[in-house]
């Protein structure tokens, strides 16, 4: 399985796989500015979260580094994280190569043989 992100969020800290722990059904308004700064923030930007109600998944990474990831909720999504509680997820980072946009797994290589870095 896998889990993108469409940002290098250092969060991550360059992670390649993920144990999925729990599941956290969250509304927007009980988010604090502490964990919203943690989980959207990346080099140059901030992710929006323009929804109201969110799954918060909570994972260990390979090095123990936990870390979060707050996804718009639905229920085919919630059940489908549901039903992956336990299992590794291999970490997907989406990254531009020459006006090409690949997801890199475990941040070594690109599409067309090209090395790709975190």
């Amino acid at each position: 399985m896998n889990i993108s992100f469409s940002h290098n969020y250092s969060k991550l800290h360059g992670q390649a796989t993920a144990r999925l722990l729990s599941i956290v059904r969250v509304h927007r308004s009980a988010m604090t500015e502490k964990f919203i700064d943690y989980d959207t923030m990346y080099p140059g930007g901030r992710y929006p979260l323009d929804g109201e109600t969110y799954m918060v998944l909570t994972f260990l990474g390979c090095e123990l580094i936990p870390f979060t990831t707050a996804r718009l909720w639905n229920e085919e999504k919630h059940r489908d994280y549901s039903e992956a509680i336990g299992r590794d997820f291999d970490v997907r980072v989406k990254v531009s190569v020459s006006s090409e946009v690949v997801f890199v797994g475990h941040g070594v290589e690109c599409s067309g043989g090209q090395t790709c870095t975190n």
